[in-house]
């Protein structure tokens, strides 16, 4: 695949997201114009068309129209309703696989996968390596690992060219106020300076969404096939440090904060990424 190339056709779903705002960003100053950009629903925003790609059929419609060399797979959802994280997690990618099978396409298709599928891990089992045994404790880490055993499935029966990123944590100015950095920054947004997290102690695996989509665009071109990558930092970081990097992403003397527990404690206390397979694809450029 030639990332020069600026006539590549490229899909991006759920491009009206965080992620894929920012990854349409980054590809066009990569020089790539090709962009065909699609999402559930849109509010009259040029350049962004709508696609149900819960249902079937305009999901195959879509392929067989842009006829994609690359697709880059964001939409997704963490309701924690199974049937809505079903519908979007699942159904989206199988539809999609159908698509590129029917057509005969070999488009490279790259997965979205979350550091909520490894779930039930052990202190010691740090830092994750991505054959570490999928146990998730949530819906959405549920449904995220049934789009990864669909991905085995349709590389490993219809040989389509499909790799799988593994995000862990993500930080950056616009991301939902539904996740952990999410809400820190809607709380120093209004003025907050005791910032409350879930489980302050609880240490995770933070990466800013600049660095992930450079890393989704190094797995789309030189992945190998059929492999999933973890998309992470590999630095384990609490609540207190990764509010400090918010901090300082915004200008801000993380002095003037502290994080506080908001009383509840989490399931998985340490979670972060072993991330040699992905610095691997580095050394291919």
């Amino acid at each position: 695949m030639n990332s020069r190339d600026a006539h590549k056709r490229i899909l991006i779903t759920g491009a009206r997201g965080f992620t894929g705002r920012a990854l349409s960003v980054f590809l066009q100053s990569q020089g790539e114009t090709n962009l065909t950009l699609v999402d559930r629903c849109v509010d009259a925003v040029d350049g962004v068309s709508v696609c149900d790609l819960s249902d079937q059929s305009p999901v195959a419609s879509l392929v067989s129209e842009v006829q994609p060399q690359e697709i880059y797979h964001l939409v997704g959802s963490f309701t924690q309703d199974f049937n809505i994280d079903f519908e979007t997690n699942v159904l989206s990618t199988k539809y999609l696989c159908d698509a590129l099978v029917t057509t005969q396409s070999s488009a490279r298709l790259l997965l979205v996968g979350s550091a909520a599928e490894y779930g039930a891990v052990a202190a010691s089992d740090n830092p994750i390596v991505e054959d570490q045994p999928l146990r998730p404790t949530s819906v959405y880490g549920l449904t995220k690992s049934f789009q990864s055993t669909l991905m085995q499935y349709y590389s490993r029966v219809h040989h389509v060219d499909l790799v799988m990123a593994r995000t862990f944590n993500v930080y950056g100015q616009g991301i939902s106020p539904l996740l952990f950095a999410g809400k820190m920054y809607e709380q120093i947004a209004a003025g907050g300076r005791m910032i409350e997290v879930d489980d302050v102690s609880a240490v995770r695996d933070f990466l800013h969404i600049s660095d992930v989509v450079r890393y989704y665009h190094l797995i789309m071109q030189q992945g190998v096939a059929g492999e999933v990558y973890n998309v992470g930092s590999g630095i384990p970081l609490n609540g207190a440090e990764i509010l400090s990097k918010i901090a300082e992403e915004l200008g801000k003397d993380p002095s003037d904060f502290t994080a506080v527990s908001a009383g509840s404690t989490a399931v998985v206390k340490q979670l972060f990424a072993e991330v040699g397979k992905l610095h691997t694809l580095e050394l291919k450029e």
